[in-house]
C-alpha cells in the first residue's frame, strides 16, 4: 500500500493532518497498563477503542489492516488523544487537529506507569498511600519508587546500582529512634558505639549523588510511635527545611566524628523522598500525629483502584464487589473494604476456600462485640457466595405434556 494511500485515508477521516515527512508502518497500542497489540491485524477494530495512544512504526502495512482501525482511530482523535509517528528512530508528535505537541510530554505518558512521577515532586516530597487492607499500598509505593528512579515499573527490573536508591523498612512498636536516626549499639567486641540508624546511612548514600532522586519507603508507617521515631526530624523532613540550611544538632551530635558530613548537623537532603504506607482500620492511626500528618501529602488507594491494578475480572470482580456492598449495607466505610490482593490468593473457582481461609477471619474481626455478629457475618457471605452466579433456569416437563395439542 503506499503511502499516499494511507495519508488519504487518515485525513478523510479527519484523524490528523499529517506532514509530507510523516511515514507509515505498522502499528503498537498502550492504555498504560499493557500493550494490547503489536499489529494491528492481530486484533479486532474494538480494541483499538480501548487505547488511549495509537504508535506507528515503519513496516509494511495492509489496506485491511488499515482499514480495520481507523473507526477507532477516529473515536480516539475526537477524545483529542494522540498519535505518535516514528520516522527515522524519531518521534514527530501531532494532536488530533495535526498541531504538533511537546515531545517531552507525550514520550512521558505513553510509559505505563507515568502518571506516578506527578506524586513525589518537588513540591510534595514525601506522601502517605492510606486505604483498605488490601488494596496494594505497598505495591504501589515501590512502583512509584523504581518509576521515581529510572522510569521503571518494578524492582526486578532496576539494575544493582539503581536498586541502591530505594530504602525500606517496617514499622512496629518496638521501632525507635536508635533504629531510624542514630543511636548506641555494641560493635562486634561487645562495647557500645554510636551507629547511624537506616534512614540516616540512607541520606549519606544520597549525599555522594545530589543530582539523583532516592526514594525511602516506610511501610505501616503507622504501627510506630511516629514521635518516638522521628524525633527533631519533624522539623527536617519539611519541604522548606531541606537541605544545609535545614541542619539540625540530634541527639547524639556530640559523638559525630569531624569527618562525617553531619557533623555540624543532620539534614534530609533535597533529593530524598519519603513515601508511608498504612491501613486506615488499623487500631494505630487514631495516634497519627497531627505533626506529621501535616507534613505529608495523602493519597487513598481504593478498593476500587485494586481491581484495576490487580487485573481482578469476571466472577472474582463480581463477588468482590458484592461483598464490600453488603458491607457499605452494615454500616461501614470504605475503609474497610476488602482490596483485590486477597482475591489474589483465588485458586481456580474455589471461591468457598478463599472465604474460609482468607476473607472470613477479617470480616468476623470488623463485627467482633456486635450482638448478632453469627447473623450478620452470614448475610455478607451469602451475597459473596450468590454475586456472579448464574441463576438455574428449571424446566418444567410436566406443564409442557399438560399443554393442548393441536389436532389436525
Amino acid at each position: 500500500m503506499e503511502q499516499q494511500e494511507i495519508i488519504d485515508k487518515l485525513t478523510a477521516h479527519g484523524i490528523l493532518k499529517l506532514t509530507t515527512e510523516t511515514r507509515y508502518g505498522t502499528y503498537m497500542m498502550t492504555n498504560r497498563s499493557s500493550l494490547l497489540a503489536e499489529q494491528v491485524s492481530n486484533r479486532s477494530s474494538a480494541d483499538w477503542k480501548k487505547a488511549q495512544y495509537i504508535i506507528v512504526r515503519y513496516d509494511s502495512i495492509s489496506t485491511e489492516s488499515l482499514d480495520d482501525c481507523l473507526q477507532g482511530w477516529e473515536s480516539m482523535a475526537q477524545e483529542g488523544q494522540f498519535l505518535l509517528i516514528n520516522e527515522s528512530n524519531e518521534w514527530n508528535c501531532f494532536d488530533a487537529s495535526g498541531n504538533p505537541v511537546i515531545l517531552d510530554t507525550i514520550l512521558g505518558d505513553v510509559n505505563p506507569v507515568s502518571d506516578l512521577d506527578s506524586e513525589l515532586n518537588i513540591e510534595t516530597p514525601q506522601i502517605i498511600y492510606y486505604g483498605a487492607p488490601g488494596t496494594g499500598k505497598t505495591y504501589h509505593a515501590k512502583q512509584v519508587a523504581c518509576y521515581k528512579i529510572a522510569k521503571k515499573e518494578k524492582i526486578e527490573d532496576l539494575s544493582p546500582d539503581e536498586r541502591q536508591h530505594i530504602g525500606f523498612v517496617q514499622f512496629h512498636p518496638s521501632y525507635d529512634y536508635t533504629d531510624f536516626v542514630e543511636g548506641l549499639r555494641p560493635d562486634e567486641n561487645g562495647n557500645f558505639e554510636r551507629q547511624d540508624g537506616v534512614f540516616k546511612a540512607f541520606c549519606k548514600k544520597a549525599l555522594d549523588f545530589p543530582a539523583e532522586p532516592f526514594v525511602f519507603i516506610i511501610d505501616e508507617i503507622n504501627r510506630g510511635e511516629l514521635s518516638k521515631i522521628f524525633g527533631e526530624l519533624f522539623y527536617s523532613i519539611e519541604p522548606d527545611y531541606r537541605g544545609p540550611e535545614g541542619r539540625v544538632r540530634t541527639q547524639y551530635n556530640n559523638m559525630v566524628e569531624k569527618d562525617d558530613p553531619f557533623y555540624e548537623g543532620f539534614y534530609v537532603p533535597e533529593n530524598v523522598y519519603i513515601i508511608g504506607t498504612m491501613n486506615d482500620v488499623d487500631r494505630g492511626v487514631e495516634a497519627m500525629d497531627f505533626a506529621i500528618r501535616r507534613r505529608f501529602t495523602w493519597k487513598e488507594i481504593t478498593a476500587e483502584d485494586s481491581i484495576n491494578s490487580m487485573g481482578i475480572t469476571g466472577k472474582a470482580e463480581k463477588k468482590m464487589t458484592a461483598l464490600n456492598a453488603a458491607l457499605k449495607e452494615k454500616g461501614l466505610s470504605r475503609a474497610y473494604y476488602i482490596g483485590g490482593a486477597y482475591f489474589r490468593h483465588l485458586k481456580g473457582e474455589d471461591f468457598n476456600g478463599l472465604w474460609e481461609n482468607h476473607l472470613k477471619g477479617i470480616i468476623t474481626e470488623y463485627f467482633r462485640g456486635y450482638p448478632d455478629i453469627d447473623g450478620i457475618v452470614s448475610s455478607i457471605h451469602d451475597a459473596y457466595c450468590n454475586a456472579g452466579e448464574e441463576p438455574i433456569q428449571i424446566i418444567n416437563a410436566q406443564a409442557d405434556e399438560d399443554e393442548p395439542q393441536d389436532n389436525e
